[in-house]
């Protein structure tokens, strides 16, 4: 079976996964598929990006880990869940959003077809068709957004993100800007900013929490399965979900139980993971997506809440701070740190949490409580080391 440096391209991969569809072994399975999160997150580290044979070998790794899914019993769950969702996280999303890549590609065609010979722009539209075919990377929604920021710019001449503009007059400019293809461009730009959200570095700039919750409900609205809706964790988890959308949308963020969403999210993915439910493959990896997509809004968000309005902790601030320390450690349950044990502990400070509406006096407790916490992620953190 493949090793981590016999992984050269996404197509290696892709076979890689359809051979451990068959795999009995837990330990060979674990192993394999943290040699595939080191080869991706390399890649985006040195590269920027991944390479495949053809265009379509991007989106396929997609449907590689959905086929994976499709087969994998849940064996060892707590031990492979992280290194599965590391995996769907750095994965690029076309099919789950509805992606259609030959649409895509097409539509950078038809941008190098008609501005081919054009003095100006004859580069940028050869190098946006070029970049298009092979990987379908955020390489090509920079080198829009830099088309984008020249054409309305007062400049003639530039080097757009390696493509050479020159003797580019403003009619020029304003003739592409209001164009179709254009139009089309733009729309192809905003497709792979969906499909590549969950890349490290567009954490904090692609989008604003109200279009994650948007897509967020685009990605549940095709989770319509009756045997998903019959399982115990899903009720909890909609619940909370569908009540923090609205108010995500708004802003609202310190209503937003965010840890208590991922929480029975993760249960969730548990119970469909130990399953045989229809369609399981891709009903695991849109949950997983969804978690993903909650991380980024929970990382951008509790930055920022403890960074300004927590920053120093007063009688006011007290008892909002530790709720905020229950939701965090919920979250952290989410994605795999710590043992079982972290999320009863961040669920019995809850419960303390209501109890100390009645008695002031009891937030005395929570000290030595937060040190048992602590003491459990760091245990797992050097487990984590270890492996």
């Amino acid at each position: 079976m493949e090793s981590a440096h016999t992984l050269k391209l996404v197509d290696d991969i892709i076979l890689l996964l359809h051979a451990l569809r068959d795999e009995k072994a837990t330990g060979t399975i674990k192993r394999r598929l943290v040699d595939i999160v080191v080869y991706i997150r390399t890649q985006h580290d040195y590269r920027g990006d991944l390479r495949g044979q053809q265009t379509e070998s991007i989106a396929e790794l997609e449907t590689a880990v959905i086929g994976f899914l499709e087969k994998f019993n849940g064996d060892e769950f707590e031990e492979i869940y992280p290194v599965i969702r590391e995996i769907i996280r750095l994965t690029p999303k076309f099919f789950v959003f509805g992606i259609d890549i030959a649409e895509l590609r097409d539509i950078a065609h038809d941008f190098d077809d008609e501005y081919r010979y054009h003095p100006a722009f004859k580069s940028i539209a050869s190098d946006i068709r070029r970049l298009t075919h092979q990987n379908l990377s955020d390489k090509v929604i920079v080198k829009i957004e830099k088309l984008e920021d020249f054409l309305r710019s007062d400049k003639t001449n530039d080097m757009v993100d390696g493509s050479i503009i020159v003797g580019a007059t403003d009619d020029d400019k304003e003739e592409l800007l209001e164009s179709q293809i254009f139009r089309d461009l733009i729309g192809l730009k905003d497709k792979l900013k969906i499909a590549w959200t969950n890349k490290d570095e567009n954490r904090e700039k692609v989008f604003s929490q109200q279009e994650l919750s948007n897509i967020i409900e685009l990605i549940l609205v095709k989770l319509a399965n009756e045997d998903v809706k019959m399982l115990p964790a899903y009720t909890f988890f909609i619940e909370y979900l569908q009540e923090s959308l609205e108010k995500l949308k708004y802003f609202n963020w310190e209503e937003i139980p965010m840890g208590k969403i991922r929480y029975y999210l993760k249960k969730l993915i548990e119970e469909v993971m130990n399953s045989s439910i229809t369609h399981k493959g891709e009903i695991l990896f849109r949950l997983m997506t969804v978690d993903t997509l909650l991380e980024q809004i929970s990382f951008i968000s509790y930055s920022n809440v403890v960074n300004s309005e927590l920053h120093v902790i007063t009688d006011d601030n007290y008892i909002v701070s530790l709720h905020l320390l229950v939701n965090l450690a919920l979250c952290a349950r989410a994605v795999g740190h710590g043992t079982k044990h972290l999320g009863r502990f961040a669920l019995l400070a809850d419960n303390l949490l209501e109890e100390i509406q009645r008695r002031p006096d009891r937030a005395a407790h929570f000290p030595p409580i937060i040190d048992v916490m602590n003491a459990e992620l760091e245990d797992n953190f050097s487990h984590l080391q270890e492996l």
